[in-house]
């Protein structure tokens, strides 16, 4: 049986990707090495209205924690 919390998880998932183009799967955004244009660790790399970079550096990925926000993270 699924949570509501994993269903949560899986909705704004969803939600983020139909809204900004980004994949479907969390932590599925590529990583590239570090790079100025890239999102540093702990730092905002996404979410609905986000403009900013959505890659993150090298040994993070963008890891999606609502709709309105996706973090990178270790």
């Amino acid at each position: 049986m699924v949570s509501f919390r994993a269903l949560l998880v899986s909705v704004a998932t969803i939600a983020v990707a139909g809204v900004v183009g980004l994949p479907t799967t969390p932590g599925s955004l590529t990583t590239k090495s570090v790079d100025d244009t890239c999102t540093a660790q702990w730092g905002q790399c996404g979410g609905q209205g986000w403009t900013g970079s959505t890659c993150c550096a090298a040994g993070t990925t963008c890891q999606v924690s609502c709709t309105f926000y996706s973090q990178c993270l270790p």
